[in-house]
């Protein structure tokens, strides 16, 4: 039972993220094997079982006979020019209701990728995350590639540091337009960074989905720790160079790494020296924290 819950799942995952043209190829060549099983299924009983048990009004078929029966049969067309006797009339039947699955089957999966995932390139996450002092917080940067904005847009995340395990609420902004965009995760202070003993495949993980005139956009990204850097702040990202025409030129060199100053690869990041800061700041001004 659950060999064929993991296979049903890969299957599932597979038809959700292949693209449009892909899942028709994929299921033409389906199509197109099923007609040619079912005509040498026919031509080879009509060859094995005695006369009038597996046979055609014509009697029995030459190997492109077959073919052809198969696939009128599949297609339901039906000319009527060769018709089952005996057993051959509910294997005919069997191929016909299966032919109409398949047909079936490929409308609702295209209907369904279609209202409800979206390019999964539409929107389009930086292949690194930040972390930012001033805020002491995760955030991440994405842009919406879409021709609209997105409404009933929803962001959650999960921070996994060790056994730090926090998922906040999720956000739900009112619309996140066509531009980039910069979204801060929970709250993570440097103590706790500084105490946690990190791991290789501890980091962040963030999902966003949105719907952008009729379709249901989604996508998600984790970022180890590896990809993930340290930065003072988040200033730099709030600049305008993000919205400016020619970025979408320079989009996937823009988001490869950070290009603010003083970034600092995350697993490098001395965090006891950031608690020393924070507490002499404290200190220095003891009625702000």
């Amino acid at each position: 039972m659950r060999l064929r819950k993991r296979q049903f799942g890969r299957l599932s995952s597979h038809l959700s993220t292949i693209s449009f043209v892909r899942l028709t190829i994929e299921f033409v060549l389906a199509y197109i094997v099923i007609g040619f099983v079912f005509g040498l299924i026919y031509w080879g009983l009509c060859q094995l079982l005695p006369a009038g048990l597996f046979t055609f009004n014509k009697g029995n078929l030459c190997l492109a006979q077959s073919f052809y029966f198969s696939f009128l049969t599949q297609l339901t067309i039906g000319y009527g020019d060769y018709a089952p006797v005996g057993y051959a009339q509910p294997v005919a039947v069997f191929q016909g209701i299966l032919g109409v699955v398949v047909i079936g089957v490929w409308a609702g999966v295209f209907v369904a990728k279609w209202f409800t995932s979206g390019e999964k390139e539409s929107i389009y996450f930086a292949k690194w995350a930040g972390y930012s002092i001033a805020e002491e917080r995760f955030f991440v940067l994405f842009v919406n590639r879409n021709m609209a904005d997105l409404g009933d847009a929803n962001i959650n995340a999960v921070v996994r540091l060790s056994s730090y395990d926090s998922v906040p609420p999720n956000a739900n902004p009112p619309y996140i337009g066509k531009s980039a965009w910069t979204f801060g995760l929970q709250v993570v202070p440097v103590e706790d960074l500084a105490r946690i003993r990190l791991g290789p495949d501890d980091g962040i993980k963030v999902c966003l989905s949105g719907t952008a005139g009729m379709t249901r956009c989604t996508n998600w990204q984790r970022y180890r720790l590896a990809e993930i850097y340290v930065l003072p702040n988040r200033d730099y990202y709030w600049q305008d160079k993000f919205t400016n025409p020619k970025f979408d030129q320079d989009f996937y060199a823009e988001f490869q790494n950070p290009m603010a100053p003083q970034a600092e690869p995350f697993l490098q990041h001395d965090f006891q020296r950031d608690v020393k800061e924070k507490q002499k700041l404290q200190q220095e001004y003891p009625s702000e924290k």
